[in-house]
């Protein structure tokens, strides 16, 4: 019997896709901010490396949790969990870091509608892998079936 993650295969399609481009915009992020650090490497600030930090964590979760999803890991639930989770945390604090911020009040709409849509979008996600991951019934007692035990 083979290994399943999820119940449904469009499911793991779905999840493979958003891993893929996740994989892709954190790691130009991260690639981007390194590129700043070696262009402007007297007027870094302690923010930009915290920002470098959480782009190379969050590209290199996606990229296990993508491996393992591919690879069809029994871990990879878990893995996806903690990396969307991970991803709506950064969203909801960078929301709210340009909410209360009091330097920029030119904060346009959409800025704000992009990033309700992206928590949006991962919470969707968070929802559906939990719902339809595979859960295999597991027989411990089936020899005890119909026989009376004192």
């Amino acid at each position: 019997m083979e290994k399943k993650v999820f119940k449904y295969k469009i499911v793991k399609v779905v999840v493979i896709i958003f891993n893929f481009f996740s994989l892709l915009l954190f790691g130009f992020g991260a690639f981007d901010t390194y590129n700043l650090f070696k262009s402007e490497h007297d007027n870094t600030s302690p923010g930009e490396y915290f920002v470098f930090v959480l782009a190379l964590l969050i590209c290199l979760l996606s990229f296990v949790s993508l491996i393992m999803v591919l690879i069809k890991s029994s871990k990879s639930i878990r893995i996806l969990n903690i990396f969307y989770g991970f991803v709506v945390t950064l969203f909801l604090a960078s929301m709210l870091i340009q909410v209360f911020e009091t330097t920029e009040k030119d904060t346009p709409l959409s800025d704000y509608l992009i990033l309700a849509g992206l928590i949006c979008t991962f919470s969707f996600l968070i929802i559906l892998i939990n719902k339809y991951k595979y859960r295999q019934v597991q027989y411990e007692n089936i020899e005890n079936l119909g026989k009376h035990n004192d």
